[in-house]
């Protein structure tokens, strides 16, 4: 894992903020019991950039999902989770998920085919089913549901980058590369978060396509 000087958990709104704009941010108090599902399929029959933009619209909920962990978590726990604690562990899932899924986004924006998906790519659905549960076993189902979802988008995203490919030799057009800039950029957000609250540093995958930067 790359590593970086270590964010304080604080700035997690900021860093949420800073990495995605799009982002839905959960209501302040500890034990906030609002839920945020994501739900979507993936219509091939659809544009490219149409199609990378419904895998990237379900990254807006997760971010909003990883601030009410965080607050719930450091609102009992005066520090980040023990390393290979259960929490800990699926933390450490989710911010492999969401590192994974920039550096495709990255990858094919620059005209990589990023490769097979693991799963179908097809449909991702999570009813944050854990949301009212703010103890560490519930924050550690959270943290879990969190990965499947980011692993299923970036599934997604490597069927999305297989069609494409199969039609055309070339990087992504413009409107395809606007779409994976939302993806890397709420996807970074969300490592730099989940990096927070395991109280430890992060460098975002280099983003390759110039709407990628900043």
């Amino acid at each position: 894992m790359r590593s970086s000087a270590r964010s304080s958990p604080p700035f997690l709104r900021a860093l949420l903020a800073a990495g995605v704009a799009v982002l839905v941010l959960a209501t302040g108090a500890y034990g906030a019991e609002e839920r945020y599902p994501v739900r979507s399929t993936d219509d091939a029959s659809s544009s490219f950039a149409n199609r990378i933009s419904a895998a990237g619209n379900v990254l807006s909920p997760l971010g909003a999902r990883l601030e009410r962990i965080s607050a719930d978590w450091f609102g009992t726990s005066p520090g980040p989770p023990e390393a290979g604690s259960p929490f800990a562990l699926a933390a450490q899932a989710m911010l492999a998920e969401a590192d994974s899924l920039a550096a495709d986004a990255a990858t094919l924006c620059s005209g990589e085919d990023i490769g097979t998906p693991r799963g179908t790519g097809a449909a991702i659905a999570d009813d944050d089913g854990f949301a009212r549960d703010g103890s560490t076993i519930g924050l550690t189902n959270q943290a879990g549901a969190m990965a499947i979802v980011l692993r299923e988008a970036d599934d997604r995203l490597k069927a999305i980058s297989t069609g494409w490919f199969g039609l055309s030799p070339g990087p992504p057009n413009a409107p395809e590369q606007q779409e994976l800039a939302v993806v890397y950029h709420a996807a970074v957000g969300i490592a730099l978060g989940a990096a927070t609250v395991l109280d430890q540093g992060y460098v975002p995958p280099s983003p390759i396509c110039e709407g990628q930067r900043g």
